[in-house]
Order: C-alpha cells, then structure tokens, then sequence
C-alpha cells in the first residue's frame, strides 16, 4: 500500500460547499435526502472516486441544490482522519 492509498475518513458535518477550505473539489450533487429538520446532500466526487454527505446544519440557510448540480465542496486538512496501514 502506498502513501496515496491510506484510508481516510471525515465527519458529515466538516464537509462543506464553496471554497473556503484548504481541500476543495468539484462534485456533483447525486442525492438530497430530507433528515428532520436539515438537509442532506450526497455528492460524487470524481477526481478522488467517492461519493461525501454535506450536511446543511444551519436551517435558516437558503443552501438549494438539486440533483445533477455542479456544486464545489470542501473540507479543511485538520479535519480529516488517517488510518495507517495494519499490515
């Protein structure tokens, strides 16, 4: 397993939409479930091959996107979790 091939893990709720994080990425909106009083949206990610849950947290936010949206998403490093190599 090479360095670009750990497992990484973040929370929901530390990914979020536009560029003021030191990670950003192009996605595009695949699902935007109903959770309670918030809304959920999934994204593909292509360049990294995954799909991430943004949590829209702030209920009075007017954040609105749909399916097929081209939206740009981010998250900051210190956020991020990296799982060493077990083998």
């Amino acid at each position: 397993m090479g360095v670009n091939d750990l497992p990484l893990a973040i929370r929901a709720e530390h990914v979020a939409f536009g560029g003021d994080c030191n990670n950003t990425y192009r996605g595009i909106i695949e699902q935007v479930p109903f959770e309670g009083d918030r809304t959920q949206f999934h994204a593909n990610i292509p360049d990294l091959e995954t799909t991430v849950r943004v949590i829209n947290q702030d209920v009075d936010s007017q954040v609105v996107h749909s399916r097929g949206d081209e939206v740009t998403i981010g998250w900051d490093a210190a956020d991020v979790f990296v799982y060493p190599d077990e083998t």
